[in-house]
């Protein structure tokens, strides 16, 4: 098992950023408050995540989305993005109202990057995943 401290980490995008709840498509952990790692000093242990988690989709939102409410790292089994998040609503269904519009479109504030590539189905979230695939949902930066 691999352990997960409230340290900061470098993420693939590029930036700095505290270590999060993680959950598998097993089903989420529930943490107690004391013991949650985005407080300061908590640690928490990667259950179910071995040589597994290769064959695995990663889903991970940034940090930006991270400061209004809890987002989740999932490790899951998902064929097509749409699944993915779903399986993410089903851990903070707060999250759906961020990330989707009420047609059930992604947001325009929304940019999500599957392997890198941005996503081409903004409507029907049907862009495939492979196993290993990672997927980063972050929000957008506007204004002037």
């Amino acid at each position: 098992m691999e352990a997960l401290t409230g340290k900061t980490r470098d993420s693939p995008l590029g930036n700095q950023r505290r270590t999060r709840k993680v959950s598998t498509c097993r089903g989420p952990v529930i943490l107690p408050k004391a013991e949650h790692p985005t407080r300061r000093g908590a640690s928490f242990l990667w259950g179910g995540l071995g040589a597994a988690s290769a064959a695995m989709v990663h889903l991970e939102f940034t940090a930006q989305l991270h400061r209004f409410l809890d987002t989740p790292v999932l490790d899951c089994d998902a064929a097509q993005l749409g699944q993915a998040l779903t399986q993410a609503f089903q851990v903070n269904p707060r999250l759906r109202a961020y990330i989707l519009d009420e047609q059930g479109h992604l947001r325009t504030h929304v940019a999500v990057f599957i392997d890198g590539q941005r996503v081409q189905d903004r409507r029907g979230l049907t862009d495939p995943l492979k196993p290993g695939s990672r997927v980063y949902v972050l929000q957008a930066l506007s204004g002037g």
